[in-house]
């Protein structure tokens, strides 16, 4: 059995706004391109060790009302936590039984 991972995924829009709310900017690289260049290495990585990489995709405004709400700051590892609730949320969903 593959282990499932969950990495916060941005488009380029909301990477500037999540670097812009975040308490921690210098854990994010300085451009989006380098951003997505060293995340992409990274999902590699851990694929090539059998980890199942999903790319969970993160907005700005939703990170930071749930941070609010877990009063988190808006840092590394809250990030990692969100997408990792997230992704969790969504294989729940996807073994609930549809209902016709």
């Amino acid at each position: 059995m593959r282990h499932r991972f969950g990495v916060a995924w941005y488009s380029q829009p909301e990477w500037h706004k999540v670097r812009g709310v975040a308490v921690d900017p210098e854990e994010l690289e300085a451009s989006y391109e380098d951003w997505l260049r060293l995340s992409a290495v990274s999902c590699e990585e851990l694929a090539a060790v059998g980890i199942e990489v999903e790319r969970v995709f993160v907005g700005a405004d939703e990170l930071t009302r749930w941070c609010r709400e877990q009063e988190l700051p808006v840092n590394a590892q809250a990030r990692a936590r969100f997408a990792s609730q997230k992704l969790w949320r969504r294989v729940e969903e996807e073994r609930m039984p549809r209902v016709a």
